[in-house]
């Protein structure tokens, strides 16, 4: 069989040392291509599946990455000489995989149980790209919600301090008002006794002016059975009231009634009085104004408990007005 019509003779029989250099030289522009994304796709798809089964292949894709990277960062060199040397370093340097992974380059992707392993593993990468996805949404999610849990705790919170804050102004002016409140009770209170204090004052110099201010008669009984003429009580100016004393022969009734007449036998004042056991004197209060000068007559009946009346005596006096 020709060698060159089973692809797999490639890695058993070595290149000469002219094709060897040639060989190098291009393995190392496809590797510069891939790395430049200058390939076509099938080349690439060619080149990944070796890449997949060669670790080697895989070590020199690395440095041809980071020696790209260098490039692109450092400055460009001055002369093509320089750049023949470089590319001349890294072919020495790699030199001792080469037959390896241009041996699985093409007959790998032959293979039928080759293609099926990278479905394979494209299949894994989907489902685990799919499954990082959904993990990655629902933890977005997650996160969403727990902003806006957050969210609407700060509101809450901030409305509970103002509330807070309202309800304590509002209860800095209560205490503010039942504290004017309080004094102003305090302030009336005061202005109360003083008032009462004046009041009484003023009751007492009244009294001690009434009392200064009363005319006093007594009329003793049976002054109808005698001869001489009426009682006279001569009233000063200025006088206001007038005490009629009575004098009772006995006491034999728990209550009295009085009543003054004018001299037409018209009553012009009555007053019901208690009797006391120790006195024989009834004292009648009167106006001084329901008094002018005239004749009088008083007539004075006893109240029993059952409601019967007896007539118990009268007296007649006259009241005259004193000139000063």
């Amino acid at each position: 069989m020709p060698a060159n019509s089973n692809p797999n003779l490639i890695n058993d029989i070595p290149p000469a040392d002219g094709e060897f250099e040639e060989l190098a030289i291009a393995e190392d522009e496809f590797l510069d291509a891939y790395v430049r994304n200058e390939l076509a796709a099938e080349e690439r798809i060619l080149f990944e599946n070796a890449m997949r089964g060669s670790a080697s292949l895989r070590n020199r894709l690395h440095f041809a990455r980071l020696l790209l990277k260098e490039t692109l960062a450092a400055p460009q060199p001055l002369t093509l000489a320089a750049d023949a040397e470089r590319w001349r370093d890294r072919s020495k340097v790699v030199s001792g995989d080469r037959r390896k992974w241009f041996g699985f380059l093409s007959p790998s992707l032959a293979q039928p149980a080759f293609r099926l392993a990278l479905a394979g593993c494209v299949l894994v990468v989907l489902l685990s790209g799919a499954g990082l996805l959904t993990g990655w949404l629902k933890l977005r999610s997650e996160s969403q919600q727990l902003a806006a849990e957050r969210a609407a705790l700060e509101q809450q919170r901030q409305a509970l301090e103002k509330r807070t804050a309202e309800q304590q102004s509002r209860s800095e002016q209560l205490t503010a008002e039942i504290l004017r409140e309080k004094q102003q009770l305090e302030a009336d209170r005061k202005k109360l006794e003083e008032l009462k204090g004046a009041q009484i004052a003023a009751n007492k110099t009244q009294s001690q002016t009434l009392a200064g201010s009363v005319a006093t008669l007594f009329l003793a009984p049976g002054s109808t059975r005698g001869s001489g003429d009426p009682a006279e009580l001569s009233v000063p100016m200025g006088t206001s009231r007038i005490r009629l004393e009575l004098g009772v022969e006995s006491v034999g009734f728990p209550q009295y009634r009085a009543v003054i007449k004018d001299s037409r036998n018209s009553p012009i004042y009555q007053q019901r009085l208690r009797s006391s056991r120790s006195s024989r004197v009834l004292s009648l209060l009167v106006p001084a104004s329901s008094l002018p000068p005239g004749k009088y007559v008083v007539e004075l009946t006893g109240l029993a408990f059952a409601g019967s009346a007896e007539t118990i005596d009268e007296y007649p006096f006259s009241v005259s007005r004193k000139q000063q």
